[in-house]
């Protein structure tokens, strides 16, 4: 599904060294990329040096023994040319410069390195237009089966529906109204006036410390303020903040914890911009990354290709023409092969729960404050035209399910299909009008295991699935996460304040973890996501039913007439020194490379017009999107795995997956595992397809 190389060295926002972490045994000379973004990163810039890249990658003996025994057909992302790619344009700046000789360089090399036939590939080198030298997207016929259509997301898709200096000003002046309006104690929308007008604290005391830390921009650290008996007030604030962080607060520190609000009326939308660009990494926020809503769609009106933005006109066209005929020829399935996520991720800010948090008795008072402070951030971020549309205060106070207005939305990965909402529309709406049945998207990109149902926003019917899979070697986006929430990169600027407040004892845990839990789940949807950036997807979106993101692995998908079974295979689920499941917000990933932990999660989905009489009575019946069905667990340390009667019992298989092709897939997999004793993986890969 593509990213198969990384056009870049020593990104640090993501490379342990000089390449992703599961490659430092095949380190790349940086000196041979002679590319140079703003922030340093090398990046290839030609065609030896993309061919340089291939080779590096290839020379790993585990990615030689999945070319030597499986068979492969491949499709690109971005980074085999540019990150976030569109045509044969560079991100790496606002100004998307075009790069003509690099993208046709990029084009041969994969070409030349990738296990693809003539037969359905097209290259002609002699060709200058970017778009003409190759053509990538092709289909597959398996019988009556499936239908296999794989298409290319990057060559022929427009820019970014939100060009980057917009999508950076709007974000500004985003930040700069809530700046403004939080820090003003006049200001009829600010935080202070929230908390007095909805009197949902009611502690005139603290009230008093609002008005202030905002209105004077600093803490005195003895007497009193506005009538307020500080020596009164600091202690209670040291007890609550000991509680809910669960470590031991001083009240130097809580002066610390108070000061940190003094800093809000220092700020400016450009300020924290740049705060929060440096501490995450990120580029391309508002325009790529959290676009806020009502921008993209004004600037997809301006548009004159938006139905065809992603795929480009021909292949779009395409499209339609290889879903008619693989329904028309009687073909089961049809499997998608999709570079990004078609699944709805749109932050909804009013979506966070602030009903029913569940705290000690102790902390009932706590609870309030709490419930009053998430609805203050809500409205805050909220503006005027969106609060209009809201019953104040009480569409503030929610659950979080879907019955919840949204309020702000925040498109989170705007180089996915969310940022190209009229041409995902079209093509939902061609599978509805023309009946075409049992679409099935397997998708790439993200780095996370994550599944769901893709819906017409206009009709609200599920029309097709979608199952991404996490990243094989790379960085998982969940642990990417985790790591950027770790004290050490929360030690400097604007944000330092925060670190004591996430991790406590060094990691996050007590009260305050077990809120954040509670604050993203959903009174309509289970919600068993073990790590931060999978509870913040299910929770926001609607599409997605299950997730997660600290994960690296494979998916195996099985595939008959009546049914598909998907499976999710994560394999870098770590363990401590002691046996335990890491705590996924305290992996480093960069130093765990001896762990290996499968967990298996798996997904069975009935074709519609199948036999009512052979469907299970509890089986979730096309199109509506399967719970997680069954799950197992397998550790393996190194190269030992536990013996069989320790293990938990793997899932039963259907009998129609022990076809003479498992038995002798599985049979060339006990060859290669006598072969190499030593592999982990080729030893959890021989488990998975064993029927025990």
């Amino acid at each position: 599904m593509g990213d198969y190389i990384y056009e870049t060295a020593n990104d640090l926002t993501f490379q342990s060294g000089s390449v992703e972490v599961a490659h430092q045994r095949n380190a790349i000379d940086v000196n041979r990329l002679t590319g140079i973004s703003s922030d340093g990163t090398r990046y290839a810039n030609s065609l030896e040096e993309y061919r340089y890249l291939y080779s590096v990658y290839r020379s790993d003996p585990r990615i030689q023994a999945v070319h030597a025994k499986f068979p492969m057909i491949a499709i690109w992302d971005d980074h085999e040319f540019t990150d976030d790619a569109w045509m044969d344009h560079e991100t790496y700046s606002d100004e998307n410069q075009r790069q003509h000789a690099r993208r046709r360089a990029a084009n041969q090399a994969w070409f030349e390195y990738m296990p693809v036939s003539m037969q359905d590939v097209s290259f002609e080198s002699d060709h200058l237009p970017h778009d003409n030298n190759i053509r990538i997207y092709r289909e597959f016929a398996f019988g009556q089966v499936m239908q296999l259509i794989m298409t290319d997301e990057r060559l022929y898709r427009a820019d970014h529906t939100v060009p980057e200096k917009k999508g950076t000003a709007a974000m500004i002046e985003y930040f700069d109204r809530i700046v403004r309006e939080l820090c003003d104690i006049q200001h009829p929308n600010g935080l202070y006036q929230f908390i007095h007008k909805a009197r949902v604290l009611g502690i005139m005391s603290l009230e008093g410390v609002f008005n202030s830390v905002i209105n004077h921009g600093k803490i005195p650290h003895i007497g009193t303020i506005d009538g307020v008996d500080l020596t009164v007030v600091k202690p209670i604030l040291v007890q609550i903040l000991n509680i809910l962080f669960d470590r031991e607060f001083t009240l130097e520190q809580t002066i610390t914890v108070i000061d940190i609000f003094k800093l809000f009326a220092l700020l400016d939308g450009q300020l924290l911009m740049s705060e929060i660009k440096s501490t995450t990494g990120m580029t391309g926020l508002g325009a790529r990354y959290a676009a806020l809503k009502e921008v993209l769609l004004a600037c997809e009106k301006m548009r004159v290709e938006s139905s065809t933005a992603m795929l480009g006109i021909t292949q779009t066209q395409w499209w339609k023409s290889s879903m008619t005929a693989a329904q028309q020829r009687g073909a089961v399935w049809k499997i998608w092969g999709n570079e990004v996520s078609l699944l709805n991720m749109h932050v909804k800010v009013n979506r966070l729960r602030n009903q029913g948090l569940q705290l000690p008795e102790s902390l009932n008072l706590l609870s309030n404050v709490l419930i009053g402070l998430i609805s203050a951030f809500k409205y805050l971020m909220t503006n005027d035209s969106i609060r209009q549309q809201l019953n104040f205060p009480q569409d503030y106070l929610s659950d979080g399910s879907s019955s919840t207005a949204s309020g702000q939305e925040l498109i989170a990965f705007a180089d996915c299909w969310d940022g190209y909402p009229e041409a995902r529309q079209d093509l939902l709406e061609y599978i509805q009008q023309n009946n075409i049945q049992n679409v099935v998207a397997i998708t790439g990109d993200l780095h996370t295991f994550f599944a769901g149902s893709v819906h017409d926003p206009e009709t609200g019917q599920a029309v097709m699935l979608d199952f991404a899979g996490a990243g094989m070697s790379s960085h998982s986006f969940g642990g990417l996460l985790a790591g950027r929430l770790k004290p050490e990169h929360l030690s400097k600027g604007l944000f330092s304040g925060i670190a004591p407040l996430l991790f406590g004892r060094g990691q996050a845990s007590g009260i305050l973890y077990k809120l954040l839990s509670q604050i993203t789940s959903r009174s309509d949807k289970q919600n068993d996501a073990r790590d931060l950036f999978a509870r913040l997807l299910i929770h926001f979106s609607d599409d997605i039913q299950w997730a997660e993101g600290v994960a690296n692995g494979f998916s195996t998908v099985n595939i008959d007439i009546e049914k598909i079974q998907v499976t999710f295979h994560n394999l870098r689920v770590e363990r401590d020194a002691t046996g335990q499941i890491e705590d996924p917000m305290n992996i480093d990933m960069c130093n765990q490379l001896d762990y290996a932990y499968e967990r298996r999660s798996q997904f069975t989905i009935y074709a519609s017009g199948t036999d009512q009489d052979r469907v299970p009575d509890n089986a979730s019946v096309w199109p509506a999107c399967p719970q997680r069905v069954q799950q197992y667990e397998n550790p393996a340390v190194g190269s030992q795995v536990i013996e069989q009667s320790q293990r938990v019992k793997q899932m039963h298989y259907s009998t129609s997956v022990e076809s003479r092709l498992g038995q002798k897939m599985q049979y060339g997999v006990e060859k290669f595992v006598e072969e190499n004793p030593s592999n982990p993986y080729a030893q959890l890969f021989l488990a998975a397809i064993k029927n025990n």
